[in-house]
């Protein structure tokens, strides 16, 4: 296959899948990029973070909609409950 024949496939692949998926659903991977970003490396939490969300089966009712659910209300949900382990 020709370079720009991979090209072209790839940014098909790119343009249907962000058709396809919803806003939030890469929301944990680019909070850990800018945390990347800021700090320069991956420590546990990052590394622990982007092994379980893709190792988890996005086709599963919860993990779908875990996933298109935005971050900021997941942590609204979670705030009494995590105040509760401090």
């Amino acid at each position: 296959m020709e370079p720009a024949e991979r090209v072209r496939k790839l940014l098909a692949a790119a343009n249907e899948y962000a058709a396809e998926v919803s806003n939030t659903y890469d929301e944990v991977a680019d909070q850990i990029a800018a945390r990347v970003a800021q700090t320069g490396s991956l420590g546990k939490l990052e590394l622990g973070a982007l092994c379980a969300w893709k190792r988890l089966r996005a086709d599963t009712p919860w993990m779908a909609q875990l996933m298109s659910t935005p971050d900021h209300q997941v942590s609204s949900l979670t705030k009494f409950p995590g105040a509760a382990l401090r």
